[in-house]
C-alpha cells in the first residue's frame, strides 16, 4: 500500500513552477549600490530602502569588462563572455586585409537576392517554355517555332529588367549572443513570460508562451547605434559636420518659405545610397514655432521648447516594400534663427519588419501604451552622444529623459497587468544615460564640475534613481504578492571620469607600436565599419595595439593580417605588457588596477572573439576615446574636459559593482551577474540548465 505522505513527498518534488510565486525582475543600468545607500540614508529612495528592508541590498560583481553589453549577456544567459561572445561594444575585423571596427551588438548577415532571383525566374521559365515547345512539336506545329522564339526573347528581357532591378543583396540582422536567455528557458518549459528592453536579443526571438520588445542592441533605421542631427538655419563648412560620437550637424536655409534639407534616411542599400524621406518644415518667426509637413499629411506645429509625438516616417525600399520608420523632433530654438533637433529615427513597433522585428509577437508593439501609441525602439534610446557633443542643450536631454521614463513607467504597468506569467524581465536604462553626462555635478575633481548647477536646474541624476524608486514602489505595491520575488539589479555601477588614458600612445612610447597617426579627429559614423583604423602603423614592427574600451591586441603572426610576433611569443609579450602598465602612475597616483589575460579569464568556445589583454583602469581613469577607435596622436593621460563624466567601461569591475535588491533576504556572499539566471531558474522550479557558471541565491 502506498502511504500518503509519500504521493505529498513525490508531488511536492514535481509540483510546477506556480509552487512558488511570479519572478519580477527589475533591471536597471547602471543602478550604484554606493549611490543607492547614500539616497536610501538621506530619505529620497523610500521605496527601493523598503524594498531592501524586506531582504537585503548586495553588491552584484559585474563581468570583465564591466560594459552594458557584456555584463547584460552574461546575466540574462548565467554564461562567461567567452562563451556569449560578447566582450565589448566594438569588435575587430581583419578579413578585409585591414584592421578595422563593427559594433558587437548585432552581426549583419548578407543574403544574396539578384542572382537567386534569376536563377529561380530563369529555371522557371525555361522548364515551363521547354514543356510547351516539346509538345507543339510533337504536334508538328513548325510554324509556331518563330513566335515561340520571339516569346522567349520577351521574356529573357523581362527576367534581365527585374534582375537590374533587385539589389544584389539584402542585409538582415541576426542576434551575436551566445546561450540560451533566461525568457527562452521559461518559454521552453511552458511558462509565461513578459519581457520589455530586453538586451542583446535584437531581432526579437518568437516565444510559444511570452512577449518580447528588444532593448539594447536594437539599432536605429539606418542601421547605426543612433545617429542623431541637429539642423541649423546658418552657414557650416561643407553644409555638415559629423561630431566624433557620429552625431550630424547640418546646414538649411529657407526657399520659398520652408526650410530645404531636412530628412529622413534609411538604412544602406547593396550600392551605398539610402532610401530618403524629404521633411518640410515652415518657420513661424514671429510666433517662434514651426510646422512639419510630411508627404501630403497633415501638419504638426512645434512651438520653441516642444517634442512632436513620434510621426510615421515610411521610407520606400523599391522591391522590397517599404520600411515602417518613425522619428521625432524638437523645435530647440526658433525665431530669427531656426535650429532643430531630430532623433534617431526609429522601427516601428506597430509594424515590425519580417527579418528584423524589435519585438514579438507582431502585435505586441500596438499593446504597450494606451491608444496603442508609437513608441521609440533604438536600444540607446537617451541623447548622451549629442549632449556630450554639445550640439544640444541640457534642456534637450532632461526633457527626452523624462518622457522616457514616464513612457516607460506606463509600459511596465500595462504590461504587468497582462494575465498568465511567471517572469517578469525588464531593463530600464535612463539612470546610466543621466550618470555618465551628469556625474560632474557630483565630482568636485572633474574638469567641468559646476558648483552651482544642482541649485540652478536641479539634479538630474538623484530624479532618474528617485523615478526608479516611485517605479517599484507602484510594482510592490500594485502588482507583486507576498508570494512573489521581487529583485532590482544593475549590470555596474559608475565612477568618476576624470582622465582618459590612449593606450595606443603608451604602446607607441614602449615600443610595441610603431608608426604615425594622421592627427584627425576620427567620428564613429566614419569608422565602423569602415576605413582602416591604423594606416600609418608599421606593422613589420609592431608588436601590439589597441582598439575598443580598454582592449590590447597582440600582433600574432598567422592571426593578424600582418602579423609580426610568432604564436609561442604571444604570452611573454602579453606579460610583459601586464608588468608594465600594472606599473604605469600619473601624478603619482596609479592607473591601472588590473591587466588580465583573455585565457586566464574567460571559458567557453567564443574566447576567440575578446582580445589578448583586457585593461581595467582605476578610478577616475578611463580609455580615450580616440583610442577607442585606434588613433594615438594624444598624450597618455590627459584631462576628459567632456560633459560625458562617468564611466564603468575599461575601469576595473571592482571599482563599478552592480547591485542586487532583493524583497527576501539571502545569506550568500561575493555574488556575481552569473547568479541571477540560476536564481530565477530554481525560483520558478525548473530544472537546473546544465554548464551554469553562477549559482542560485540561497533564500531564507
Amino acid at each position: 500500500m502506498i502511504r500518503p505522505s509519500l504521493i505529498v513527498a513525490v508531488m511536492t518534488l514535481t509540483l510546477p513552477m506556480w509552487s512558488q510565486g511570479r519572478a519580477i525582475v527589475i533591471g536597471v543600468d547602471g543602478l550604484d549600490p554606493a549611490w543607492c545607500s547614500r539616497w536610501m540614508a538621506d530619505g529620497s529612495l523610500p521605496e527601493l530602502k523598503a524594498l531592501a528592508d524586506s531582504g537585503r541590498l548586495s553588491p552584484l560583481r559585474p563581468t570583465n569588462p564591466a560594459q552594458s553589453p557584456v555584463s547584460w549577456s552574461s546575466m540574462v544567459t548565467g554564461r562567461d563572455p567567452g562563451e556569449t561572445g560578447i566582450n565589448d561594444f566594438l569588435r575587430r575585423d581583419s578579413r578585409g586585409g585591414e584592421i578595422t571596427a563593427e559594433l558587437s551588438l548585432v552581426d549583419r548577415v548578407q543574403i544574396p537576392l539578384r542572382a537567386p532571383a534569376v536563377g529561380l525566374m530563369t529555371a522557371i521559365v525555361l522548364v515551363v517554355t521547354g514543356f510547351v515547345a516539346w509538345r507543339r512539336l510533337r504536334r508538328g506545329a513548325v510554324a509556331q517555332k518563330a513566335p515561340l522564339l520571339m516569346t522567349l526573347g520577351g521574356i529573357a528581357i523581362c527576367i534581365a529588367a527585374v534582375g537590374s532591378w533587385l539589389p544584389s543583396y539584402v542585409e538582415v540582422p541576426r542576434n551575436a549572443r551566445g546561450g540560451e536567455a533566461i525568457w527562452e528557458r521559461a518559454d521552453r518549459a511552458g511558462l509565461g513570460s513578459v519581457n520589455l528592453f530586453a538586451p542583446m536579443s535584437f531581432p526579437a526571438p518568437q516565444l510559444d508562451h511570452g512577449c518580447v520588445l528588444c532593448g539594447l542592441g536594437v539599432p536605429d533605421v539606418m542601421g547605426t547605434p543612433g545617429t542623431a542631427t541637429v539642423y541649423r538655419e546658418e552657414p557650416i563648412p561643407g553644409g555638415r559636420l559629423l561630431t566624433p560620437t557620429g552625431c550630424r550637424v547640418e546646414s538649411v536655409r529657407e526657399e520659398n518659405g520652408a526650410l530645404v534639407g531636412p530628412r529622413v534616411e534609411g538604412p544602406k542599400r547593396s550600392d551605398g545610397t539610402r532610401p530618403t524621406l524629404p521633411i518640410r518644415f515652415v518657420p513661424d518667426r514671429a510666433r517662434r514655432t514651426v510646422s512639419l509637413t510630411i508627404g501630403d499629411g497633415l501638419a504638426i506645429e512645434i512651438p520653441e521648447g516642444g517634442w512632436t509625438p513620434w510621426v510615421d516616417t515610411p521610407l520606400s525600399l523599391g522591391p522590397l516594400g517599404v520600411l515602417s520608420a518613425i522619428s521625432r523632433w524638437r523645435l530647440v530654438e526658433g525665431g530669427a534663427r531656426t535650429v532643430i533637433y531630430q532623433e534617431p529615427s526609429c522601427f516601428d513597433p506597430r509594424s515590425p519588419m519580417m527579418a528584423a522585428p524589435v519585438v514579438s509577437p507582431s502585435n505586441f508593439g500596438t499593446q504597450l501604451l494606451a491608444d496603442g501609441r508609437a513608441f521609440g525602439t533604438l536600444g540607446w534610446a537617451c541623447a548622451t552622444n549629442p549632449l556630450q557633443d554639445e550640439i544640444i542643450d541640457e534642456s534637450t536631454f532632461i526633457t527626452q529623459v523624462e518622457a522616457i521614463d514616464a513612457e516607460r513607467e506606463e509600459m511596465v504597468m500595462r504590461s504587468l497587468s497582462r494575465k498568465g506569467w511567471k517572469l517578469f524581465f525588464c531593463v530600464l536604462s535612463t539612470p546610466d544615460r543621466v550618470q555618465h553626462v551628469f556625474y560632474r555635478d557630483h565630482d568636485p575633481l572633474h574638469p567641468r564640475h559646476d558648483a552651482s548647477a544642482i541649485a540652478r536646474r536641479g539634479d538630474p541624476m538623484k530624479d532618474s534613481y528617485r523615478r526608479l524608486d516611485r517605479l517599484v514602489g507602484r510594482v510592490r505595491r500594485e502588482i507583486a504578492s507576498k508570494d512573489d520575488l521581487v529583485m532590482v539589479v544593475s549590470d555596474h555601477g559608475v565612477a568618476p571620469f576624470r582622465w582618459q588614458v590612449n593606450l595606443n600612445r603608451w604602446l607607441a612610447e614602449e615600443g610595441y607600436l610603431v608608426g604615425s597617426d594622421s592627427g584627425s579627429i576620427r567620428s564613429i559614423e566614419e569608422s565602423i565599419g569602415g576605413a582602416a583604423l591604423f594606416p600609418g602603423v608599421d606593422w613589420s614592427q609592431t608588436r601590439a595595439y589597441s582598439m575598443g574600451l580598454g582592449k590590447i591586441y597582440i600582433n600574432v603572426a598567422g592571426r593578424e593580417p600582418r602579423g609580426s610576433v610568432p604564436i609561442g611569443e604571444r604570452r611573454r609579450v602579453l606579460e610583459e605588457i601586464k608588468v608594465k602598465l600594472l606599473s604605469l602612475t600619473h601624478s603619482g597616483r596609479r592607473v591601472v588596477r588590473s591587466a588580465e589575460i583573455r585565457e586566464d579569464l574567460y571559458v567557453g568556445d567564443r574566447i576567440e572573439a575578446s582580445a589578448d589583454l583586457i585593461v581595467g583602469f582605476e578610478s577616475g581613469y578611463r580609455i580615450s576615446w580616440q583610442a577607442t577607435l585606434g588613433a594615438f596622436d594624444e598624450a597618455v593621460v590627459t584631462p576628459n574636459r567632456r560633459l560625458w563624466s562617468g564611466d564603468h567601461c575599461s575601469v576595473d569591475p571592482g571599482v563599478v559593482p552592480g547591485v542586487l535588491i532583493a524583497s527576501r533576504p539571502f545569506d550568500d556572499e561575493s555574488i556575481s551577474v552569473v547568479d541571477v539566471f540560476p536564481t530565477i531558474e530554481a525560483w520558478l522550479a525548473l530544472q537546473k540548465s546544465p554548464g551554469l557558471r553562477g549559482k542560485a541565491l540561497t533564500w531564507r
